[in-house]
């Protein structure tokens, strides 16, 4: 299978892009998938470009690229916050559609990378629908959980906690950034983050979107916020699917998330042309 990698944007702050080109041209939609936050995006890696392949295999044009300051873009981790990633979508929109020559652009998105992709569906109107793995709902919650992991590695390396969560809180706002599994978080990010509450927007488009829950048990309980925020969509579907979290470091290899996958699979061919 024929693999493009290629660099975009400007300057000094171009962005890393993987152009999968299909065989077969007839589809009118392109994807633009958007990964995961910080360590997450390492752990969903082997996933994530499987299902960018099947897409490909099936006539779906589809550009993976790297948000600013990860993988091999340019840039600054510490630069990067909410409203620069929802561009570096945009600018990977762009591409997608004029590599591709496709007229709609469907986007997907896995954990925090759902969040954005759920974000910039908003602002760019290219976007016809969208795919949400395990979104982030709640940006507060996922910001605790990355402070979490902090105080983790302070329990680690010091046997107790140096810096509590309200100290760390302060000197993000302070200027200095708190380190998450070797990612500086910073102030910026933090607040932006702490404001998003997808389960409590309006939608003011009306595009078909399918979100699914991967949990570890198959009869695990529907997630009122992933339902929600289902329901803010025309046409939305919650689909509940069991997998391990592989987002995450877990003793399985994860070639595949078979489960969400096909899933996938069988909304795409209903509505994405």
């Amino acid at each position: 299978m024929h693999e493009m990698p290629f660099y975009f944007g400007k300057q000094g702050r171009q962005l890393f892009g993987v152009f999968h080109p299909p065989e077969d041209r007839t589809r009118k939609t392109a994807f633009v998938f958007c990964h995961p936050y910080a360590e997450e995006k390492l752990w969903a890696h082997r996933s994530y470009v499987s299902l960018a392949r099947d897409l490909a295999t099936r006539g779906y044009p589809v550009l993976r690229f790297d948000f600013m300051g990860h993988g091999d873009s340019m840039g600054d981790f510490a630069n990067g916050d909410i409203d620069s990633r929802i561009d570096d979508v945009s600018k990977g929109i762009d591409q997608a559609l004029s590599l591709s020559g496709a007229d709609s652009i469907a986007l997907f998105g896995l954990r925090f990378g759902g969040t954005l992709a759920a974000l910039a569906a908003e602002r760019c109107p290219e976007v016809s629908s969208i795919i949400l793995w395990q979104p982030i709902v709640d940006g507060g919650q996922y910001m605790q959980a990355m402070l979490r992991s902090n105080l983790s590695t302070q329990m680690a390396v010091y046997g107790r906690v140096q810096t509590n969560r309200k100290e760390l809180v302060e000197q993000m706002r302070n200027g200095a950034s708190v380190d998450v599994d070797g990612y500086p978080l910073t102030g910026r990010m933090y607040d932006q983050a702490e404001q998003v509450h997808l389960d409590q927007r309006e939608v003011h488009r009306s595009i078909p979107a399918l979100i699914v829950q991967i949990s570890r048990k198959e009869d695990a309980p529907m997630d009122s916020k992933l339902k929600t925020l289902a329901a803010q969509y025309t046409p939305g579907s919650l689909a509940i699917v069991t997998e391990e979290p592989f987002w995450k470091e877990i003793r399985r290899w994860y070639k595949s998330a078979t489960h969400a996958q096909e899933q996938t699979r069988k909304w795409v061919e209903v509505h994405c042309a």
